[in-house]
């Protein structure tokens, strides 16, 4: 009988169904036309990395980059796995010695591993923002939301529904970057204010437009205990955040 090693890495599935095409619409006489000219044959080469880039596409769109932060999977631990993915791609059969115990060991290994993750992300966390309370150019409001207006901008402050433009860095308390306007060649992006994390929704109500502020969000204000892909769970965001504009 076979059963699951653990219940989070049956993500196949969804990640393939989420890939499949939309129903075909009815069928439609298609006008007379020249016959389109055939495309250039692709090279080995070529072929090679088209299913690079499709298995990169479909791996960036499945919850396995998450997977590996909340596992804290070593690159020999992600080698052993995609061994596994590739094995039943090509409708192989693991290694006689995966029986339900290994699979509970195995279970046990990972929960352990979340445990002493989160205990250490607390822990990292609680110092971070004790650190941040004491610099005095910083302000903290009810909700425990901890900000600093570095320009205030001018005019009309925006509102919970108010359409808002901007630029932005977010980054973990030990620095690392996990989402930016810069990466992508620094455009700035709109949203409806109230459809983001509460400390953005709270935050972005103290500046008008052209306005930049540093907000330090703790996990309440955020994504809570949820792990979100390359953000572990409990985590105290930090973001730069310019309002670039307001309707």
């Amino acid at each position: 009988m076979r059963t699951p090693i653990l219940a989070a890495f049956a993500f196949a599935t969804l990640a393939i169904h989420a890939a499949d095409p939309a129903p075909a619409a009815p069928a439609v006489k298609a006008p007379e036309t020249a016959p389109a000219v055939p495309s250039k044959p692709l090279t080995a080469d070529e072929q090679r990395r088209g299913f690079i880039q499709a298995g990169f596409q479909l791996g960036r769109g499945s919850p396995l980059p998450g997977f590996r932060t909340q596992y804290e999977m070593s690159e020999a631990e992600v080698d052993a796995f995609l061994a596994g993915l590739r094995t039943a791609m090509l409708a192989g059969s693991v290694e006689p010695d995966a029986d339900e115990t290994l699979q509970a060991r195995f279970t046990e290994l990972l929960n352990g591993r979340v445990v002493s993750k989160s205990s250490r992300v607390k822990a990292e966390n609680v110092a971070f923002l004790a650190k941040v309370d004491a610099d005095k150019s910083v302000t903290r409001t009810a909700s425990g939301l901890r900000y600093r207006i570095d320009k205030a901008g001018s005019g009309a402050k925006p509102v919970a529904t108010s359409q808002v433009t901007c630029r932005y860095t977010g980054q973990l308390c030990n620095g690392k970057v996990f989402d930016s306007t810069k990466s992508r060649k620094d455009e700035p992006v709109t949203f409806t204010l109230n459809e983001v994390i509460p400390g953005w929704t709270e935050g972005l109500q103290l500046i008008a437009k052209g306005g930049v502020i540093r907000l330090w969000i703790p996990a309440n204000l955020a994504y809570g205990d949820q792990e979100q892909d390359v953000i572990p769970a409990g985590s105290v965001l930090e973001f730069e955040v310019e309002l670039v504009d307001v309707k």
